[in-house]
C-alpha cells in the first residue's frame, strides 16, 4: 500500500512513498510526508504517479511564493481595475507577511490552510475570507497551468463558508428624517437617489448630465466612478446597465442640481473643469468614492441617524418598496440585480408579509 500512517509522527501522520524503474532499470523512491489525512494522502501519490507516468519532471522551485503572488497579480488581465487593486492591497498587506519566504515548491495543503487560518484570525468578514482563498487557490492553479508546481495545494482545503450578514436598513420614519435634514445640503440629490432609487454609490458618482431625460422621467445607467475617480463605462453586471424611472421629487431635486452646477461654473469661469458630471465638485471636479464616504459619515453623525452604511440605502430603498407589494421583478431591474434569485435572497425577510397579504387577498375575494 503506497499510503502508510507513521505512528510516531505526532502529527500529520499520513504519507506516502512508492518506487518505479527509471529508464536504465534503476529503482527511483517517490516518498512524501505531512498528510493530515489518509484522502489527502492518496490525492497527492496519485498525482506524482501520474506526473511520473506521463514524464513531467519538474525542475526544483527557487522561486519565493509572495514573489510569485506579486507577479501573478500583476499580470491579470481578466480583472476589473477595482477588482485587481483590491486583490493587490490583498496580497501586500496580509498574504505576503504571512507566507514570508516560503518557496512555491514547498507549498503542500497543510501549509496553505495554516495561511488561511491566520487570515481567518485577522477578523475579517466571511465574505473578505472566501476572496483571500480565492486568491490562493487561483494563484496556485495558474501555477499548475504554467508547470511551475505539479497540483494545486489548495484545492483540497476546506474553504471558509460566506455567513449571511443581517441586512440594516432604515425605516420609513428615518428615511423622510434624513431626507429633510439633509434637503438644503448641496449633495443631497445622492441621498435621494440612493434612497428612492437604490442606486449604488459608483453608479450615482457616474451619472452625467446627458443621462438625464427629465421629459420623461428617466435616468440611463451607463457608467461609474472607480477608486481613481475615473469614469469607467459599464456597470457592476451586465444588467446594471439600466433606465431608471425617477419620481418628481428626483426630477426636482435634479432641477435644482443642474442650476447649482450653472452657478458654480459662473463663479469658477476658466478655472471651472466641464467635464459633464451631474454629481461634482465645486469646480466641476469628479467627486471620490472617499469624500462621499466622509461626507455620509458626518452627516449621519450631525442629525444624529442610527448608523448605516451608504449601501444601506440602496437596501433601504429595496424594503420599503416591497413593504409596499411593488413585484420583486420590478424591484430586481430597478436596482439592476443580474438574477431575480438575487433579489428574492437578499429581500427574503419582507417576502413573509407579502405572503400573508396575498393569502388574506384571496381569502377575501373568495368569502
Amino acid at each position: 500500500m503506497p499510503v502508510k500512517l507513521d505512528e510516531n509522527a505526532k502529527k500529520n501522520k499520513y504519507y506516502y512513498v512508492f518506487e518505479v524503474r527509471d529508464v536504465h532499470g534503476k529503482r527511483v523512491t517517490y516518498k512524501k510526508r505531512g498528510f493530515r489525512t489518509k484522502k489527502e494522502a492518496e490525492v497527492a501519490e496519485i498525482a506524482k504517479r501520474n506526473e511520473v507516468n506521463h514524464g513531467v519532471v519538474l525542475k526544483p522551485q527557487k522561486t519565493l511564493y509572495a514573489d510569485y503572488l506579486v507577479e501573478w497579480i500583476k499580470n491579470r488581465r481578466d480583472l476589473r481595475e477595482s477588482t485587481k487593486h483590491s486583490y493587490t492591497r490583498m496580497i501586500n498587506n496580509h498574504i505576503i507577511p504571512i507566507v514570508g519566504r516560503t518557496l512555491l515548491s514547498d507549498l503542500n495543503t497543510m501549509a496553505v490552510e495554516s495561511i488561511v487560518r491566520s487570515i481567518e484570525g485577522k477578523g475579517f468578514s466571511s465574505g473578505h475570507n472566501k476572496n483571500f482563498c480565492h486568491i490562493i487557490h487561483k494563484s496556485l492553479q495558474d501555477a499548475v497551468i504554467k508547470g511551475m508546481i505539479a497540483s494545486n495545494p489548495a484545492s483540497l482545503i476546506t474553504k471558509p463558508k460566506r455567513q449571511s450578514r443581517e441586512m440594516s436598513y432604515w425605516t420609513p420614519e428615518e428615511a423622510k428624517k434624513f431626507l429633510v435634514a439633509t434637503r438644503s445640503h448641496r449633495l443631497h440629490l445622492i441621498f435621494a437617489l440612493a434612497i428612492h432609487c437604490g442606486l449604488r454609490r459608483g453608479e450615482i458618482l457616474g451619472l452625467r448630465v446627458s443621462d438625464v431625460d427629465l421629459e420623461n422621467k428617466r435616468l440611463s445607467i451607463r457608467n461609474i466612478i472607480n477608486f481613481k475617480k475615473a469614469l469607467q463605462p459599464g456597470a457592476k453586471t451586465v444588467s446594471g446597465i439600466r433606465s431608471v424611472d425617477i419620481p418628481n421629487y428626483i426630477v426636482e431635486q435634479i432641477r435644482i442640481r443642474l442650476q447649482t452646477i450653472e452657478e458654480e461654473r459662473e463663479k469658477y469661469g476658466d478655472g471651472y473643469h466641464n467635464l459633464g458630471h451631474l454629481i461634482c465638485t465645486k469646480s466641476g471636479q469628479p467627486l471620490s468614492l472617499r469624500s462621499l464616504g466622509d461626507v455620509w459619515a458626518r452627516l449621519q453623525q450631525k442629525h444624529k441617524m442610527r448608523r448605516i452604511r451608504f449601501h444601506d440605502l440602496r437596501h433601504t430603498c429595496a424594503t420599503l418598496l416591497l413593504s409596499l407589494d411593488i413585484h420583486p421583478k420590478v424591484v430586481q431591474s430597478m436596482l439592476g440585480h443580474s438574477s431575480y434569485k438575487i433579489t428574492m435572497d437578499l429581500y427574503s425577510h419582507v417576502m413573509p408579509n407579502i405572503k400573508s397579504n396575498a393569502a388574506e387577498a384571496l381569502e377575501n375575494l373568495l368569502k
